[in-house]
């Protein structure tokens, strides 16, 4: 499943872990106060051709980086962003053929007291 490999390629990367090892699936566990990520998985399934079914999923992922500064969230939104814009390669024991990068969003949470970006990602998973 796409979204455990997603997490462990996280927990793997010394990039990432130099910010937050606080990596969730799809909510931020409450009176969070440092750097996390949270995402989320909209599942993809492998494109129907005449025929024959290709082995290739394009599936969207959402990461919301949270901090308690600005500074902190533009740099993890920015590092995420390097990691993931025109990768190929394993994602932990998927393949991914090609991920892009398509929207990001910044804005501050008011009532956490907290930054937050929303990254849209494209993922084509073999």
């Amino acid at each position: 499943m796409i979204d455990i490999a997603l997490r462990n390629f996280l927990l793997n990367n010394s990039t990432i872990l130099g910010y937050t090892s606080n990596v969730y699936p799809q909510r931020l566990p409450q009176n969070t106060t440092t750097a996390s990520i949270v995402y989320s998985v909209y599942d993809g399934y492998p494109s129907v051709q005449v025929g024959s079914v290709s082995p290739i999923s394009e599936t969207n992922i959402q990461l919301d980086v949270y901090s308690p500064t600005y500074g902190e969230s533009r740099n993890l939104t920015n590092e995420l962003i390097t990691i993931f814009n025109g990768y190929n390669g394993s994602l932990d024991t998927l393949e991914v053929s090609g991920s892009y990068c398509r929207n990001v969003i910044n804005i501050y949470e008011e009532k956490l007291n907290l930054y937050r970006a929303t990254i849209d990602i494209n993922v084509h998973v073999k």
